[in-house]
C-alpha cells in the first residue's frame, strides 16, 4: 500500500496540472509577430530611461551647490560678472602671471596691481590699456603720479 494520504496526493495531482497549464502558453506557435506584444516593453525602458535622466539631473544640481576651491573657476566668474571680452581676460591673466599670483583672482580685489611700478617690462607697453581695465574695474579715476 502507499504510505501517502489521501490530500497530498490530490494536491500533487493538482499542483502537477498547473504547472503544466502554465507551461501550455509556450507551446502556442504563432504565425506572425504582433508589434503591440513589445509595447509594454518599450514604455518599460522609457520609464527607466526617464527615471535614469530625472537621476542625473539631480546629481548634477548637487555638485553644482557644493562648495570648491578653484582659482580658475573663480578668475573666469569674476570676468563674466564684469562682462570682460577676451582681450581684457586675456590682459590680466597676463598681469597676474607676471606678479606670479597663485590666484589670479586677487587682481579684482587689489586695484593697486594695476600701477606701473607692479607692471613688467612686458606689460609696460600696454600700460594704457591696463589703466582702462583697472578703471573699468574699480570705477576711480587714474591718481597722477607724484
Amino acid at each position: 500500500m502507499n504510505n501517502f494520504p489521501f490530500p497530498v496526493l490530490l494536491l500533487a495531482e493538482r499542483s502537477s496540472e498547473i504547472f503544466r497549464d502554465m507551461g501550455s502558453g509556450f507551446r502556442e506557435k504563432r504565425e506572425s509577430f504582433d508589434p503591440t506584444d513589445l509595447l509594454w516593453w518599450a514604455f518599460v525602458a522609457v520609464l527607466v530611461l526617464v527615471a535614469f535622466g530625472a537621476l542625473a539631473r539631480v546629481l548634477a544640481n548637487q555638485d553644482k551647490r557644493r562648495l570648491f576651491n578653484s582659482p580658475r573657476a573663480l578668475f573666469n566668474a569674476l570676468c563674466k560678472a564684469h562682462t570682460l571680452d577676451r582681450a581684457s581676460k586675456t590682459l590680466l591673466k597676463q598681469l597676474a602671471r607676471s606678479q606670479q599670483l597663485a590666484v589670479p583672482a586677487r587682481l579684482f580685489l587689489e586695484p593697486d596691481r594695476f600701477q606701473t611700478g607692479m607692471l613688467s617690462s612686458e606689460l609696460r607697453p600696454r600700460q594704457e590699456a591696463v589703466a582702462a581695465l583697472r578703471q573699468r574695474l574699480f570705477a576711480v579715476a587714474e591718481q597722477p603720479a607724484s
